[in-house]
Order: structure tokens, then sequence, then C-alpha cells
């Protein structure tokens, strides 16, 4: 602090206040321990907000940290990665003792193929079904003599089957593709 005295003292000083009737001096040009200026006063405030904006910053920081670390448990357990619906592979097929059979399945786009009287056994080309589609094989026997049988196939294995003999002989599988 730079010492004022006399004259120069009295041209810095800042003019009396008047406040609710009571009046007020300022010396911010005199320095006395007991009494801070308002610039000393200004600089121990800035100490104080210098603390707490470091505690400010580390808090952020922690924060961002906590964020960052939960986003990246996220990413790894997948849970930004677009889900697609599994597809399957489904083959229809249909045997048995009788000679022909009248079938009609469902494709992956959902419409329906009717083949009459085709030769048994009998066994469609692997067909791409997205799960959650339904896929169902029908077939009958037009001769009315001898048994038939219907199968599902699921990614190679047998997933459902179904089976008659004559007279009655007409059979369904229908699956509900996973």
């Amino acid at each position: 602090m730079i010492l004022i005295s006399g004259r120069i003292a009295q041209l810095v000083r800042a003019p009396l206040l008047h406040r609710g009737g009571r009046r007020f001096e300022s010396y911010s040009a005199h320095f006395n321990p007991k009494f801070p200026s308002a610039w000393e006063k200004g600089l121990h405030c800035l100490k104080v907000y210098k603390m707490k904006r470091s505690e400010l910053i580390i808090q952020i920081l922690v924060v961002f940290i906590i964020v960052v670390g939960a986003i990246i448990l996220l990413i790894k357990m997948g849970i930004f990665e677009k889900h697609e619906e599994e597809s399957h592979i489904i083959i229809y097929r249909v045997e048995g003792t009788a000679s022909l059979a009248n079938i009609t399945y469902t494709k992956p786009d959902g419409s329906v193929s009717e083949i009459i009287e085709v030769g048994l056994p009998w066994k469609s080309s692997p067909l791409r079904f997205d799960g959650g589609k339904k896929a169902i094989l029908t077939a009958t026997n037009p001769t009315q003599m001898g048994s038939i049988a219907c199968m599902i196939y699921l990614d190679g294995e047998i997933y459902h089957t179904d089976s008659a003999k004559a007279p009655g002989d007409k059979v369904a599988c229908g699956v509900l593709v996973p």
C-alpha cells in the first residue's frame, strides 16, 4: 500500500456519505490494519472466491468423470447399439407313406404359396424369416391312403412336427419365429 499524507490524502478521501441520517467516511488512502480498505477487502474476497471456484471445478470434474464412466459402461453393455430382430432360416418338409400331397406355406413376406399334388417327400428351399413372423405349413393327402407328416426346421433343427393317418390325413405346423 502506498501511504499518502497531507493535502493529497484530502483529495483522495472519499466524500462523506449520508445514509439514514448517519454520516460515513471512507478513507481508502490511509492504511490501518484494524480497518482494511475496500480494496484489501476485495482481495480477501477474491482469495475466498478462488477457493470456492476451485472446489466447484473439482466437483464439476467429479460429476463429469461419473457421467463419462456411466456412458462408457452403457456402451460396453450395448445399450446404444441398434438391435435388429434376429433372423432365422426356416425349411418346410412334408413326408409320409402317401404318394402325393397338397401343400400350403407362408413365405417370409407373409404371402402364401400353394403347391398342388406334389410327390413326397417334399422340402422347401431355405427361407430367412425375421423374428416375430409366423411360419405356417399345411399339407393334405388327396389320395386318402397312407400317412403324412409335416416338419418345420429352424436353423437346421426340427422345431415343430405334426402327423396324421388316413382317412383324415391333414396336418398343420405353425410357429412364431423367435
